[in-house]
């Protein structure tokens, strides 16, 4: 086996020739930091939000059960998974669930087996640099039916991350008032009016792992933010599964405070030690 490898009904086959998630981005996917042992810490959450994606879109019941077999085989006993991870201490893993293959057109029945896929990756070094970022010219689109889930159709923040110099490290995406529902690539908190906050996913955006983590420990209010309100923040911070939680030092021509620094290093120094195992 390889460090990357399909399933369908929790069983190994090939590379399907054309798919769901491929076709429409019908699927959902995950991206989980693992431990120095290969292990996902996190698992339980990703699998919980990965079960709220399945009710979302109408996946068979079973499919989360397939899910479990797939992730059991390929994290549990897998020798070059296991050469890899010796070679590559951080890594991380990506699982990606299509709808299944066959068919024409949007439609879905229960002929459908859903298509699971697994793979391992290098993960991003840990790092303690702060974050400079744009605001992007992109707004997402409200559809509340998504909002929270890891879905496959991620065409907002493709357009937002070509449209972005190299020179920012990510930009942050506004709903169409104009209120900051995150980054591209993760969620925001924002240190404002004396508390955390961070934005509400109740119309677009993510669920995001590491917010969830955050969220029980800063006891942030999820409120709207709305971008102009960003001269009043004393610090701001982006926070994802890989990277943990990362300062931000400008937006823009707009250098933010960081008067909470000491607690986002208490923070980021406690997310690394749920990755070091040995």
């Amino acid at each position: 086996m390889s460090l990357l490898q399909w399933y369908c009904a929790g069983q190994p086959v090939a590379a399907p020739d054309i798919h769901r998630a491929a076709q429409f981005g019908d699927g959902l996917f995950e991206t989980m930091r693992c431990d120095d042992s290969g292990a996902v810490p996190l698992w339980p959450w990703h699998r919980q939000r990965l079960r709220d994606g399945l009710l979302a879109l109408d996946f068979p019941i079973d499919t989360l059960a397939h899910v479990d077999v797939a992730m059991q085989h390929f994290v549990g006993g897998n020798d070059s998974v296991i050469a890899a991870i010796d070679a590559t201490p951080q890594s991380g893993l990506k699982l990606s669930v299509s709808r299944g293959s066959g068919g024409r057109g949007y439609g879905y029945d229960d002929s459908l087996v859903p298509l699971v896929l697994l793979q391992y990756f290098a993960a991003p070094a840990w790092s303690a640099a702060p974050l400079v970022v744009t605001v992007s010219d992109v707004r997402l689109a409200s559809q509340p039916l998504l909002a929270g889930i890891k879905h496959m159709n991620r065409l907002e923040q493709v357009l937002a991350r070509g449209r972005v110099d190299a020179c920012w490290d990510d930009c942050l995406l506004l709903d169409q008032s104009k209120c900051i529902v995150e980054s591209s690539a993760g969620n925001v908190f924002a240190w404002i009016d004396g508390g955390w906050q961070t934005p509400s996913l109740a119309q677009c955006g993510v669920k995001g792992i590491a917010r969830r983590w955050l969220l029980e420990r800063s006891g942030a209010r999820v409120s709207d933010l709305h971008v102009d309100q960003l001269t009043d923040v004393d610090t701001l911070l982006i926070c994802n599964a890989l990277r943990g939680p990362q300062l931000v030092s400008r937006v823009d021509q707009l250098d933010l405070p960081s008067g909470r620094q000491a607690q986002v290093t208490e923070w980021q120094l406690q997310w690394q030690q749920l990755f070091c195992r040995r």
